[in-house]
């Protein structure tokens, strides 16, 4: 019964709010439902969200924050409800949030820097907006938070190492250029600005080939082909400096593709002077291997000129040996017939014999192998040779018997074979 009289009410209620223009209960309530469920799905992703989620109310409390937002600032999320910025961020922090709510309107996004429970903080990017309703008056404000520290430490050493790079490439000795497919200039260390004698405004923008000196275009084109192929080629080409003059650059370049971007980069060094003085060297070795032709030559020259002389030589003492065979051997043998007495014929015998001293082979020999040898020895050793015995060489030198044989003994000490079962003679005879 008292149900019946609920819902009749509830119509008079309906009827009487349609012709004021007002919603009926009935709508009120479903508005309230569905409210309801948009809050809990809110509140269902926000939780789930991997950064942080916070909601303000227009006089500037916390009306909400999900779990990652108190985590990351070292609350919890009761700690945080009810409490104003100043409990995540210092005054000029605040002062920045509210003027970017001003200027920007519904919505902006900044990097902020927020505070932790424990006063450290940390850098994070924001994404703000305010809540209007149906007549633009602000409900309340929200943002979503991301602590980025690690990407700003990230960033950090990205700057620093590339500065670093910079650096390098900015002190290093050897020119350096980035070029784009097309061939253009995008970048150029100082170096390359001393090689070249241009500064960097009038290299970047530029075609490099705008700077080449070869006449023959399909050799720079050959040379980009190759570094596309290969992913680096290393080639020399010549290119004309500010002044005029025609520069060696020797080139190391490289062929780099990141994602859809495709550049060169290309170090290179004037090789100028080490060309001039490789080619001087060049010349030099030539000239060195042209003189040394001609002492060859004249070495071969001298040699012919030396055979020819020992030739001349040869035939002087054959000559020699047959006038003295021919008119002087025969007159010796007919004084020897002459003599009167054994001193006569002795001493024709020593003129016979020194004559053959002088003209023997073997005194030469004998005399330039064993220089120790006096005159006397080499004279007993000729006669020792053509088989005379120390009787017979003591009457033909007049000296005694006891000093031949001395000399004989010093003989075969003196050329090594004194205490050894060696003849004389035959060691003698082998020197002829």
């Amino acid at each position: 019964m008292g149900t019946n009289k609920k819902k009749t009410k509830d119509k008079q209620k309906d009827k009487r709010a349609m012709k004021q223009g007002r919603p009926t209960e009935k709508k009120t309530r479903r508005g309230q439902d569905l409210e309801y469920r948009e809050l809990k799905k809110f509140k269902t992703i926000s939780e789930k969200a991997g950064y942080g989620i916070a909601m303000r109310a227009v006089s500037g409390e916390y009306i909400y924050v999900n779990e990652a937002y108190a985590k990351m600032h070292g609350f919890k999320t009761e700690e945080i409800l009810g409490k104003g910025l100043s409990l995540t961020h210092r005054p000029n922090e605040i002062e920045y949030i509210e003027d970017l709510r001003k200027q920007r309107g519904d919505g902006y996004i900044a990097e902020i820097t927020h505070r932790r429970s424990d006063g450290t903080l940390f850098p994070a990017l924001v994404t703000g907006s305010t809540i209007k309703d149906e007549e633009g008056r602000p409900l309340y404000y929200s943002a979503t938070v991301m602590d980025i520290t690690d990407l700003k430490q990230t960033e950090d050493a990205l700057r620093k190492h590339k500065h670093r790079i910079e650096l390098i490439l900015q002190t290093a000795m050897d020119g350096f250029y980035i070029i784009d497919i097309e061939g253009k200039i995008i970048d150029a260390n100082l170096a390359a600005q001393q090689i070249t004698g241009y500064d960097r405004k009038e290299l970047v923008g530029n075609d490099i080939r705008d700077f080449e000196a070869s006449e023959d275009e399909s050799e720079t084109m050959d040379n980009a082909r190759q570094v596309v192929k290969k992913g680096f080629h290393r080639f020399e080409i010549k290119h004309r400096h500010k002044s005029g003059r025609v520069m060696d650059l020797e080139f190391s370049t490289n062929y780099i593709q990141i994602d859809e971007e495709r550049f060169f980069f290309a170090f290179f060094r004037d090789v100028t002077e080490m060309k001039k003085t490789a080619h001087a060297l060049e010349t030099r070795e030539e000239e060195l291997e042209m003189k040394n032709l001609e002492l060859e030559e004249m070495n071969a020259a001298l040699k012919v000129l030396l055979k020819k002389r020992d030739l001349d030589k040869i035939e002087m003492e054959e000559n020699l040996l047959t006038n003295v065979k021919e008119l002087i051997e025969p007159n010796l043998e007919r004084l020897k017939n002459l003599a009167s007495g054994k001193r006569q014929l002795a001493y024709l015998h020593i003129l016979e014999g020194n004559l053959k001293n002088i003209i023997s082979p073997f005194v030469r020999r004998l005399n330039s192998k064993y220089l120790s040898l006096s005159s006397t020895e080499i004279q007993v050793a000729n006669f020792v040779k053509e088989g005379k015995t120390s009787k017979e060489i003591s009457m033909l030198m007049n000296l005694s018997c006891r000093t031949v044989e001395f000399h004989r003994d010093n003989i075969r000490k003196k050329i090594g074979i004194k205490n050894k079962k060696a003849n004389l003679r035959t060691f003698l005879k082998s020197l002829s």
